[in-house]
């Protein structure tokens, strides 16, 4: 809200907060008492509660009380005058499930509010939910989560000695974002695949490892070979995370998908095994650009940890 708001942008926009500060401290009688005596809310899920606050009150009761519901973050659109004592408000909001820090985009949904006036008070008439799908739009869909994703509020630094360990050179750091990156997938609205152990096994580490390298570019990355044992360890601080899912980038990873399942199979392992750590939906693939700037020999035996010269 600015210092030039009107009343008739501000007691909508204040309304419309309202609302949501309602909704994240599960009060359904505080929210329920912010709609009109006729007004009306339409769900996530398409629910129509028509009937004012009594009606409200007792749709949200029950869900407060069985659920632990997300909390919302938001940014407000537009508020516009539509007649005298009229106005509509459009939002976009995210939610942030109980106990985590990270937006669940799954639930990222557009907002719209109706709102009256009548006596100096701006009531609800409609409030609507509608999910931010974006159908056959990933690129709309990744930025509103991006937009969302800067209002959150800022994790404290960690105390000296805690905290992940952002270079993964652990197999439980790297167990952990591997977790949270299939956390992701499972809570998409049309998931490939459901992992309903992924977020738990996680925690929040996970997804600090995940948004580490889109924060300070630092990046340690090990490969191995399955039928020789032979691996490379790279190290770089420049690490850009870039969308590039395009029929290039889409052909190369067929290509290594098809590699690493020849290498697989004679151990025993499913295509079905390594198709599933390859799925993702479309429009999600990203590629990790970087600088090696230090390489060495991981393959078991005495080099293990040799410094290797690289090629400039």
């Amino acid at each position: 809200m600015t210092a030039h708001q009107s009343d008739s942008e501000a007691g909508p926009e204040r309304l419309y907060r309202d609302l949501l500060d309602a909704w994240n401290r599960r009060d359904a009688a505080g929210m329920a008492a912010l709609f009109a005596h006729d007004g009306g809310l339409i769900g996530f899920d398409g629910s129509q509660i028509d009937g004012g606050p009594p009606a409200v009150a007792a749709h949200l009761t029950p869900i407060f009380t069985s659920h632990a519901t997300p909390a919302y973050i938001a940014a407000v659109r537009e508020v516009r005058a539509l007649a005298p004592n009229v106005s509509l408000v459009r939002a976009v909001a995210g939610m942030v499930p109980d106990g985590r820090r990270e937006l669940n985009p799954a639930l990222n949904t557009i907002h719209t509010l109706t709102a009256v006036e009548a006596g100096g008070m701006w009531r609800a008439a409609i409030f609507q939910n509608t999910p931010a799908a974006f159908h056959g739009r990933p690129d709309l869909a990744q930025a509103l989560t991006e937009e969302l994703r800067a209002l959150l509020p800022k994790p404290p630094p960690p105390a000296a000695g805690t905290g992940p360990e952002l270079a993964m050179s652990g197999v439980g750091n790297t167990a952990r974002w591997i977790a949270a990156s299939r956390a992701k997938e499972t809570e998409l609205a049309l998931p490939l695949f459901s992992d309903p152990y992924a977020r738990e096994l996680s925690g929040e580490a996970g997804f600090e490892l995940l948004e580490a390298i889109r924060t300070n570019g630092r990046i340690s990355l090990v490969f191995a070979s399955p039928r020789n044992y032979r691996a490379l360890h790279l190290k770089g601080r420049d690490a850009v995370v870039e969308t590039a899912d395009d029929a290039r980038q889409r052909g190369l990873v067929a290509q290594r998908l098809q590699a690493f399942q020849q290498q697989l199979e004679p151990y025993g392992f499913p295509l079905g095994y390594s198709q599933a750590l390859y799925a993702l939906p479309e429009g999600a693939l990203t590629a990790i650009r970087f600088t090696p700037e230090g390489a060495w020999s991981q393959t078991p035996g005495p080099g293990a940890g040799h410094a290797l010269e690289l090629q400039r």
